[in-house]
């Protein structure tokens, strides 16, 4: 309900032309590697190194930038402090999720931009489903909180909630609730509207995620 920024997360159909989805010019798109490093963007010419540096979260304060997260079964996260006028974007896979890439996002902004974990508003995009997410003992394993896992049909194998554990992390860090937003689409059982590495293989292009600051008339 934020007038100011523009944000949304595309559906397949946007895959080749993102930007005919995203409405501002410039979008910062990161090297993704299932990491939890960040890329912070000070100024309109670090956009150009994003693409280079490995990281998959990104914060600015630059209101003539879009960031972007892709994603094909991932949670795409995008974050907003109004009190700051600061936005992010992050993608958590499980490797991510396991690595609190959630929580640090937070607490990188509470440290870096001063922000009240109470101000900061979440969304949360279409990402696999429980219902979908079976996982092996090496994805269970390297969980120390277990709470996003229920055993599957099959020996040694789970059922992983990627939402909730990542809404655990954010509520852990001091955000509440009542502020993190939840997509209900799981990519995996809706393949005519999103891609999804589960169901697709390597084949499974990206859909994109963005958040932006919207430029003053």
């Amino acid at each position: 309900p934020f007038s100011e920024i523009s944000h949304g997360f595309l559906t397949r159909y946007f895959k080749n032309n993102p930007s005919q989805g995203i409405s501002i010019p410039t979008i910062c798109r990161l090297k993704q590697v299932h990491g939890d490093k960040l890329f912070e963007i000070r100024q309109l010419e670090d956009v150009q190194r994003a693409p280079q540096i490995p990281a998959d979260r990104a914060l600015t304060q630059h209101r003539n930038i879009a960031l972007a997260i892709v994603t094909a079964d991932c949670a795409p996260l995008l974050f907003y402090d109004p009190s700051h006028e600061l936005i992010g974007a992050a993608h958590a896979g499980w490797r991510g999720t396991a690595l609190s890439i959630a929580k640090k996002m937070v607490d990188t902004m509470v440290r870096l931009f001063h922000s009240d974990p109470r101000d900061i508003r979440v969304a949360l995009g279409p990402a696999i489903g429980e219902c979908c997410y079976e996982v092996d003992m090496k994805v269970y394993g390297a969980f120390q909180d277990k709470s996003g896992f229920k055993k599957s049909k099959r020996e040694r194998h789970w059922m992983m909630n990627l939402q909730a554990l990542n809404q655990l992390q954010l509520i852990q860090a001091g955000v509440l609730k009542k502020n993190i937003w939840i997509s209900p689409h799981c990519t995996a059982c809706h393949p005519d509207i999103f891609f999804s590495y589960r169901k697709e293989g390597e084949k499974a292009g990206r859909q994109w995620s963005y958040i932006a600051f919207k430029e003053k008339k």
